[in-house]
């Protein structure tokens, strides 16, 4: 009786040491607010829902780029510890440890990231990316609408989701496609309410789309009423597209983006993307003036 209460005070000092390690880890890759440690636990124990590979899948997609691969490594090694240490109702509520159930257990020595694969999601960006700079924005946006849809086949939570939601946002944009556009920006927002190009792009909706600053006074009020209508009708329709189903996936599993971004700026002139240019660099539109008092004058 007494060696049974050892093990079990043993066995919770192990499961705190193990938490508070994933805690500090996730705060070494700058993943902290993503999820929680509770809704890391809950994810090991729904093994009906959550496939057993699923947390340690979370953190190899939602790393961030700049993560070092030394940290993201880390970080597994302790996800892997602890998920080891939570009981589970399959195993008579004893840990897989407890059990030396294998079957059921994330050992690190049978983890292999070789078995992820984010090229698969990168690849139709790329191909989106390239449509973007030659001003093919419908073909763009349908490799925005596969990549998500393929996120959500394989339900993966993926960190820069939030990053094609803008770039889908632009797409609809230049499609005319006002209400979309207006969700998208908003669903990055929801996702990553730190994203600073996403913020950028609110700031340019507004400005350019909600400004009736140069509407007749009499017309004004129409206007405003056709927008928030077409507003609303692009909401509705975000709810039910691929991006707000795969908003709700990530909504369901307790998992947020936010992450603090800094963007390099790209300039978008004429339908065409353009690598980044220095305030004092010629505007690639070909004016002939300097780009901060072309293109880069946001005044």
């Amino acid at each position: 009786m007494a060696q049974s209460s050892e093990r079990d005070v043993a066995g919770k000092l192990s499961r705190k040491n193990a938490e508070l390690l994933v805690e500090q880890r996730l705060r070494l890759c700058g993943m902290q607010d993503m999820f929680t440690l509770k809704q890391l636990k809950a994810w090991a124990q729904n093994e009906q829902k959550y496939e057993p590979m699923f947390p340690l899948k979370v953190v190899y997609y939602l790393a961030p780029e700049d993560c070092r691969e030394t940290d993201a490594s880390a970080l597994f090694e302790a996800i892997v510890a602890l998920s080891n240490e939570i009981p589970r109702k399959a195993l008579g509520n004893k840990s897989p440890r407890e059990a030396n159930a294998s079957r059921s257990s994330l050992e690190s020595r049978t983890f292999s990231t070789d078995t992820l694969d984010r090229d698969q999601y990168i690849r139709p960006l790329e191909k989106a990316n390239a449509c973007m700079q030659r001003g093919d924005f419908e073909t763009a946006y349908g490799q925005f609408v596969d990549v998500i849809t393929r996120l959500l086949r394989d339900k993966v939570p993926f960190f820069s989701a939030f990053r094609f939601y803008a770039n889908a946002a632009i797409c609809q944009r230049y499609l005319e496609n006002i209400g979309n556009c207006k969700a998208l920006i908003d669903g990055s927002l929801r996702l990553n309410p730190r994203y600073d190009f996403g913020q950028d792009l609110l700031k340019r909706y507004t400005n350019e789309i909600q400004d009736f600053s140069h509407v007749k006074k009499a017309d004004r009020k129409i206007a405003e009423l056709c927008l928030m209508a077409i507003e609303r009708l692009g909401a509705d329709q975000y709810r039910r597209s691929i991006f707000g189903k795969y908003e709700k996936f990530l909504a369901d599993c307790g998992i947020s983006l936010a992450y603090r971004t800094t963007t390099l700026p790209d300039v978008y002139v004429n339908g065409k993307q353009y690598a980044e240019v220095t305030q004092k660099q010629p505007c690639p539109c070909g004016s002939g003036r300097k780009f901060k008092h072309c293109h880069g004058n946001k005044t």
